[in-house]
């Protein structure tokens, strides 16, 4: 026994009792997991050929909705870039998500700046980081 009255075994030994409860808890949960697995994998089919055709209607008309959720990232991004600034505040986003945003956005910039959605790109040195090269590009002066 120990102190609070529970019995042991020896270290290294296992009671029948824990055993047998071992056997047992691990033969009901394996059907478990295995489905749960199944289950799992179907659902990351099912969510990848979601992606690949959902669609969402916004302002300027339909477009998949991965496209969408880059807009969305993307005005948030640099949205809390402006607002950080506007209010005197330093702000720094994950290089990962600069990044990301850029590679995403800089096929269409030029697009959208002819269409008035931004200004004209701000030149940057070579050696700025990732959140300045994306607010640049997207015409604010870092």
């Amino acid at each position: 026994m120990n102190t609070v009255g529970h019995r042991t075994c020896s270290p290294g030994r296992r009671s029948r009792r824990s055993a047998t409860a071992t056997r047992a808890t691990s033969s009901a949960t394996t059907p478990w997991r295995r489905g749960s697995a199944r289950a799992a994998a179907r659902g990351r089919r099912s969510t990848a050929r979601a992606r690949s055709t959902a669609t969402s209607t916004s302002p300027g008309g339909k477009s998949p909705a991965t496209e969408y959720g880059w807009q969305m990232t993307t005005d948030l991004a640099v949205h809390g870039w402006d607002l950080a600034r506007g209010i005197g505040v330093r702000s720094r986003m994950h290089d990962e998500l600069a990044d990301a945003v850029y590679a995403h956005i800089a096929p269409m910039a030029e697009s959208w700046q002819g269409a008035g959605v931004f200004d004209p790109p701000v030149p940057v040195p070579d050696d700025a980081v990732p959140q300045e090269r994306l607010v640049a590009l997207l015409g604010r002066r870092p």
